[in-house]
């Protein structure tokens, strides 16, 4: 019992510190590929869609830094 505290314990905590990275680290692999999606005026979308777009172009902006 002891020794499976410890090891949830590890896990834990390596779970932790396993998310974190620095401003300075290079650019996740989406960063490489993918590019912002533009939307013209005579395209027609979905709410889904449109939802799915604007997701899209916010993980690109955190990710990315795209606008900045």
């Amino acid at each position: 019992m002891k020794s499976g505290l410890c090891l949830l314990g590890l896990l834990l905590l390596g779970s932790s510190v396993t998310g974190c990275a620095s401003r300075n680290s290079p650019p996740p692999e989406f960063c490489a590929v993918a590019v912002a999606i533009y939307v013209g005026e005579e395209d027609v979308l979905s709410d889904k869609t449109a939802d799915q777009i604007l997701e899209h172009n916010m993980v690109g902006k955190r990710l990315c830094h795209w606008g900045e």
